[in-house]
């Protein structure tokens, strides 16, 4: 049983908004979307990052739902979104390389190798926490950091130009 199934019902529904939010965003560019490539890789990461928030959010409610020994439910959560951001790191890792090294980009170089960095924060912690911890606390840690994220490049998205 989650301990704590409030906090995940939070962190679904803020996944939501955020990427509902980034999508009127992206809708009011215009029809053709010309968004800049650091614009580009903020909507992806924001996506991204809301995704896997709500992915796992809704993998917790399903396997409470099967009865699911908790300390299973988290492991099984956590490897799996310790791979999906494992995959979203080698992603855009080169992106984020590349557009780090143009000179086409006015965005420091720290604030894109954040973007790509994060992912490999976050495995480590998911994978500890799948192997050896299987609790909510780490979970809830990365999957709050992974939206709070979002929000700066929502933020970014709305304020900056390339």
């Amino acid at each position: 049983m989650l301990v704590h199934s409030g906090t995940f019902e939070l962190l679904s529904e803020v996944a939501i908004a955020v990427a509902g939010f980034a999508g009127v965003a992206s809708a009011f560019g215009g029809r053709d979307r010309s968004f800049g490539p650091i614009d580009l890789l903020r909507l992806t990461a924001l996506f991204q990052y809301s995704g896997v928030v709500l992915g796992g959010c809704f993998a917790l409610f399903t396997f409470e739902a099967t009865g699911l020994g908790p300390s299973i439910s988290f492991g099984v959560v956590s490897l799996a979104a310790a791979i999906l951001y494992g995959l979203l790191a080698f992603s855009t890792l080169p992106r984020a390389y590349r557009l780090a090294t143009s000179e086409e980009t006015s965005t420091s170089p720290g604030r894109i190798y954040f973007i790509a960095a994060t992912y490999f924060i976050f495995v480590p912690i998911l994978t500890f926490n799948a192997v050896v911890l299987s609790r909510e606390w780490p979970i809830i840690v990365v999957f709050s950091s992974s939206l709070l994220i979002a929000l700066w490049l929502f933020h970014g998205l709305l304020t900056r130009k390339g």
